[in-house]
């Protein structure tokens, strides 16, 4: 799949770039992906750089034209499609090099004039820099606009909320409800994103509207926290279909959100924990609750929605747990054991999502040294294994989290007490598949204090 594929471009659209951190890098690498084919118009609202800045020493493939009315600029582009693919157009340039935003009211006249051509129009300005907060009037998209892409760069999370890293940082304050200088969030960029997606809503009312997460890694940054980082805001804006990548990467696309497949994932934190007087899940470890450390691995997996079952001292761990993108389910039954957990969060997903969920995978509250990787690897091989019930192994020993198909909810639903899944896979030892992983995690949990002292004291 390519940008134009994943961003769902077609011929005749209208696409309006808003945001901050990779718009007009985005702009120019879709342009020229459209123009191997078909005819691309580059223009904007507000001001971009004339292409020579951009691309120095003439290496940009298209032509270039200044046109003052909509007249001249119609028979200007008649002429250089004759020989080139891709036109960028101002309607002036300015003594920095920026060419001039073009009229509103030119968009659909161009539409008219040529049909099958797609538009790309920055329509949105963030003073270079990674996300951006919004005046009123912003961004200036125009009404004929099909298709409007959110852009943000991940390069912004951690860093603290300042001029040097937002455009605008007191308008983001202000709507978060934090300081300057703070440290920025997944929520916090989902939402500075969420914003400028209503206010583009409001100026062309019947286009789509997607996101696109910037992966341009900062100084020191992993490439896989940066994708992790990269699902955590996804999930923050769901419904939003959104494309994780980097234009200026050889192979820009890295994923889309949400994901095709429906494997959810359900962590398990309604026990007593008797053991550890009932406080098991909320102890602290790395500044976190362990069930928090817990439910992050899930999240930062290609899982699609991640559930919480909650019971014991529920409202608690949902405090825990707060402003994490999750849904809890309340068991009740908690003190009926752990197969009454799974009876719960089967019911819910029935009920919410019912044919369309693929699978769950089942992990618990008290592994909080489990992988994201772990969890996607165990993914991809239910995905290849029809009908499987798939689990991990460390060096020969089975553990969780454990995925089920949705053809044995029927009888998830059915246990009771402290069997759990186990249960179910001892019927259907012939569908099991066990799948050989690196990370001890999925073979150790906290059931007494001497397993917390040896988390807490990094102790084999």
């Amino acid at each position: 799949m390519n940008i134009s594929e994943s961003l769902r471009v077609k011929s005749g659209d209208v696409v309006a770039f808003i945001g901050a951190g990779g718009k007009t890098t985005l702009m120019f690498r879709l342009g020229r992906e459209i123009a191997s084919h078909g005819k691309v118009l580059i223009t904007t609202t507000t001001k971009i750089y004339h292409p020579s800045v951009i691309f120095p020493g003439d290496t940009f493939p298209g032509a270039t034209v200044l046109a003052a009315t909509i007249e001249d600029a119609v028979a200007e582009l008649r002429g250089r499609w004759q020989e080139q693919n891709i036109v960028v157009l101002g309607a002036g340039q300015d003594q920095e090099q920026k060419l001039l935003g073009i009229p509103s009211l030119w968009f659909s006249l161009l539409q008219s004039a040529f049909p099958h051509c797609v538009i790309l129009v920055e329509a949105d300005g963030a003073a270079g820099r990674l996300l951006k907060g919004y005046l009123p009037h912003e961004p200036v998209v125009p009404t004929a606009t099909t298709l409007v892409i959110s852009v943000a760069s991940l390069a912004a999370l951690r860093k603290p909320l300042d001029a040097s890293v937002v455009h605008r940082p007191e308008i983001v304050a202000e709507s978060a409800g934090i300081a300057l200088g703070d440290l920025l969030t997944p929520k916090i960029v989902a939402q500075a994103v969420e914003k400028g997606v209503q206010l583009a809503q409001g100026q062309a009312p019947s286009a789509l509207h997607l996101v696109w997460l910037n992966t341009g890694l900062a100084h020191g940054q992993a490439a896989g926290a940066s994708l992790t980082d990269a699902r955590m805001v996804a999930r923050y804006l769901a419904p939003h279909r959104v494309v994780i990548g980097q234009a200026t990467a050889c192979r820009p696309l890295q994923e889309v959100w949400p994901p095709e497949h429906a494997v959810l994932g359900v962590v398990l934190a309604a026990g007593m924990s008797r053991r550890l007087n009932g406080e098991k899940l909320l102890l602290a470890w790395q500044g976190k609750s362990l069930v928090r450390h817990s439910v992050e691995a899930l999240l930062g997996s290609r899982l699609d929605k991640v559930l919480v079952v909650v019971g014991h001292r529920g409202e608690e761990v949902q405090d825990s747990l707060a402003d994490l993108p999750v849904e809890v389910v309340d068991n009740k039954d908690y003190r009926a054991g752990i197969g009454l957990s799974v009876r719960a969060a089967v019911t819910h997903v029935e009920q919410g999502i019912g044919t369309q969920c693929r699978g769950i995978l089942f992990a618990l509250g008290d592994q909080p040294s489990l992988r994201g990787s772990t969890v996607d690897a165990l993914l991809g091989q239910f995905l290849a294994r029809e009908g499987a019930i798939v689990y991990p192994l460390f060096e020969g020993k089975r553990g969780n989290p454990v995925i089920f198909p949705s053809d044995l909810y029927g009888e998830l639903r059915l246990l009771q007490g402290d069997t759990g899944g186990q249960e179910v896979m001892s019927r259907h030892k012939e569908r099991l598949y066990g799948v050989a992983v690196e990370d001890n995690a999925v073979i150790e949990d906290i059931d007494c204090r001497e397993d917390y002292l040896k988390l807490v004291e990094n102790r084999p």
